[in-house]
């Protein structure tokens, strides 16, 4: 997912967010699988960090709906809060039908994304709750990194993600 990028946007981005996991349980659905019975990689540019609105609907499969102009997520490096404005199931939260894992939660990154004046975690790699992260990326070279990217080791201005993970055995298999 590549989620809007300005910071006082939080209220499109749980909707962004929302509207690819409804699209993922739409398709699920159609093909008879309930959306507990499988297993889900969610990652990408989420433009805000891992304690922000979004990372509270993917980790609880809930969050407090954001308010236009800011509200939950709409600081890059988590926090963000309760708002009043809804987009959602029931007045006040906004929901989505998947339990996920940040797979970095155990091993955060300083961070994802690195300009001369920022630094800040908004790339994000989660994975369903039932499986086993046993490895994550750590691209990051602080020193070589410190004037921030692009640069010759790393060609974007956001790190790259990478995790290992088992998944469960299927039932009957």
């Amino acid at each position: 997912m590549h989620l809007e990028g300005h910071p006082e946007r939080g209220a499109e981005r749980m909707a962004q967010a929302r509207g690819a996991l409804a699209s993922l349980a739409r398709h699920q659905a159609a093909q008879g699988l309930p959306p507990e019975a499988c297993s889900v990689v969610v990652c990408g540019d989420f433009n805000e960090g891992p304690g922000s609105g979004v990372a509270q609907l993917l980790r609880q499969g809930w969050a407090a709906a954001a308010a236009p102009g800011g509200g939950a997520g709409a600081n890059v490096n988590g926090g963000g809060g309760a708002a009043a404005a809804l987009l959602a199931d029931e007045p006040g939260e906004a929901t989505q039908p998947y339990l996920l894992q940040d797979a970095y939660a155990s091993h955060p990154l300083p961070y994802t994304r690195r300009v001369p004046s920022l630094a800040s975690s908004i790339d994000q790699l989660w994975v369903s709750a039932h499986a086993a992260v046993t490895h994550v990326l750590h691209a990051q070279d602080e020193k070589a990194d410190a004037a921030g990217m692009p640069n010759e080791r790393q060609p974007s201005d956001h790190l790259p993600l990478g995790a290992i993970i088992t998944l469960p055995a299927a039932a009957g298999a």
